[in-house]
């Protein structure tokens, strides 16, 4: 199950699987990408009994609101 938004302005996807799960995974991607590259990687997890959370880190993906954004990292 994947569950997609914002949370403190940052564009998220939530990797649940169908089970209980083990743990939680904090998925972060590197610079100039974006969490969904990860996206097969993190739905593999799931089926290894692993909850996923993957961001767009600020600056990168659907967390920049506008090109001027893209890149900006503190």
């Amino acid at each position: 199950m994947r569950t997609k938004g914002y949370l403190a302005g940052l564009y998220y996807t939530l990797f649940e699987p169908t089970q209980l799960a083990k743990a939680t995974l904090f998925l972060l991607h590197g610079m100039a990408e974006h969490h969904q590259r990860y996206a097969e990687f993190a739905q593999y997890l799931t089926t290894q009994g692993f909850a996923v959370l993957a961001y767009d880190q600020l600056g990168h993906g659907r967390t920049a609101q506008n090109d001027a954004e893209r890149g900006f990292f503190t």
